[in-house]
C-alpha cells in the first residue's frame, strides 16, 4: 500500500487532473483544520512539498521487497490489482488512467486494471474492493471528523476494515481529552501511525473560491466551508 502511495505524483494530478482546483496532500486532517500537522511524514520519511511528488525509487524498493516475498520476485506474478472509480465522471476516469500509468511505470509488469462502478453499487461493494476512490466532506472542523469517524476499528464509515490498535487508542483518548493542545497532538500521532500502515492514500483536498464584495468586512469561511458564529456576529457592510 505504501509503495502505491509513494508512486503517485500528487502535484501533477492537482495541476493536470483537478485543473488547479485541488491542493496536493498526503494528509487526512486537511490544511486549515485545528491539528493539521505540517511535519506529517510519508512512508519514505519525507515531509512538506516532497510528499506531493512521486518517490519512484522508494516505491519501487518497497514493491520489489513485496514481490520477492510474495511473487517470486516477479511483478507479473503478483496478485492483479483492480482500481475502482465512480462511473459518469470524466475527471474520475482521467484520474484512474493517470494512477494506472504511474503505477505501471513504477512497477513494470504488475497487472493493474481499471473498473468503473456506479456509486450506489460501489458503496455496497466497498469492503470487497482492492483500491477504490472515495471522498469525505467535513461535518465539523475538528480532526475527530477526519480520523475517529473514518479510521477507528468500529467506526461506521470504516468501510475498508482499517485496524491500527495504537492509532485507535490515541483517537479514543483524544476524543475525550479536555486539553485542546494535548488532544490535537494525540490526533497528529494517530494520523502518523495510520500513514505508516498505509491505512489510506490521500492525494488532494479541494480548493474553494469565494467572491465577496469589497463592501463586506470581516467575512470568513472555515476549512469546512462553514460560516462560524463569530463571523456572523462581527462581519458588517461598510458604508
Amino acid at each position: 500500500r505504501n509503495a502505491f502511495s509513494l508512486a503517485i505524483d500528487r502535484k501533477a494530478i492537482a495541476t493536470n487532473v483537478s485543473k488547479g482546483l485541488a491542493q496536493p496532500t498526503i494528509h487526512m486532517v486537511i490544511n486549515g483544520l485545528p491539528g493539521y500537522n505540517p511535519d506529517l511524514k510519508n512512508a519514505a520519511g519525507d515531509t512538506g512539498d516532497k510528499t506531493t511528488v512521486a518517490n519512484v525509487a522508494k516505491a519501487s524498493e518497497l514493491a520489489k521487497a513485496y514481490a520477492a516475498d510474495k511473487c517470486s520476485g516477479d511483478f507479473s506474478k503478483c496478485t492483479p490489482i483492480i482500481y475502482t472509480y465512480a462511473n459518469g465522471s470524466s475527471t474520475q476516469l482521467l484520474l484512474a488512467q493517470v494512477l494506472q500509468q504511474e503505477w505501471q511505470t513504477a512497477f513494470p509488469g504488475w497487472p493493474i486494471t481499471l473498473q468503473g462502478m456506479d456509486r450506489s453499487v460501489e458503496l455496497k461493494s466497498y469492503p470487497r474492493l482492492q483500491i477504490a476512490w472515495g471522498g469525505w466532506g467535513a461535518d465539523y472542523p475538528d480532526p475527530q471528523d477526519f480520523l475517529t469517524l473514518l479510521w477507528s476499528k468500529d467506526a461506521q464509515y470504516n468501510q475498508s476494515f482499517v485496524n491500527v490498535p495504537a492509532a485507535d487508542a490515541l483517537m479514543k483518548q483524544a476524543d475525550v481529552n479536555p486539553d485542546q493542545t494535548a488532544r490535537l497532538k494525540q490526533y497528529q500521532q494517530a494520523e502518523q501511525l495510520l500513514i505508516d500502515q498505509g491505512a489510506f492514500i490521500a492525494y488532494s483536498q479541494p480548493l474553494n473560491t469565494q467572491v465577496v464584495k469589497n463592501t463586506i468586512s470581516g467575512w470568513h469561511q472555515d476549512s469546512s466551508l462553514e460560516i462560524a458564529l463569530p463571523t456572523w456576529q462581527t462581519a458588517y457592510v461598510k458604508a
